[in-house]
């Protein structure tokens, strides 16, 4: 399924965009839509605290920490496993870290951990444009 990048509407000049994708996550009969950055340079998929929080999970229940780099070191993170849903494509099983970063200075990010194991993305910079293709058999 092709995405066209998302041009930012502070800089409308700007014609390079980034991969934003809406993805629905779930979580103990919870759901919540939210646009996430597909970045292959992430080792592992993230969402910051609120997300979270309106999703379910409780801070202090967490057992299993996650350290992070990046503009993330030093930010306490847990490994929590959600079901992720792009229109258009199957559902699957993400493993993420749950962040304690407020949204103001994150966003979701789709990222090498599992979410491009479960995928097929092909970035294709020179059309502004990327895709995400069920994983090949």
């Amino acid at each position: 399924m092709l995405f066209e990048y998302t041009t930012s509407p502070a800089i409308p000049s700007l014609k390079i965009g980034s991969p934003l994708v809406d993805i629905t996550l779930y979580y103990a009969g919870r759901e919540i839509t939210v646009p996430a950055l597909v970045d292959s340079g992430s080792d592992i998929s993230i969402f910051p605290y609120e997300v979270g929080l309106q999703l379910g999970f409780v801070w202090e229940e967490q057992i299993t920490p996650v350290p992070l780099g990046g503009v993330f070191e030093n930010v306490p993170a847990c490994a929590v496993l959600v079901r992720g849903e792009i229109p258009g494509l199957p559902a699957s099983a993400l493993v993420c870290a749950w962040a304690k970063m407020p949204s103001r200075k994150s966003r979701v990010i789709l990222g090498q951990m599992n979410f491009f194991r479960q995928y097929k993305i092909t970035f294709e910079g020179y059309k502004n444009a990327f895709d995400i293709s069920p994983r090949p058999s």
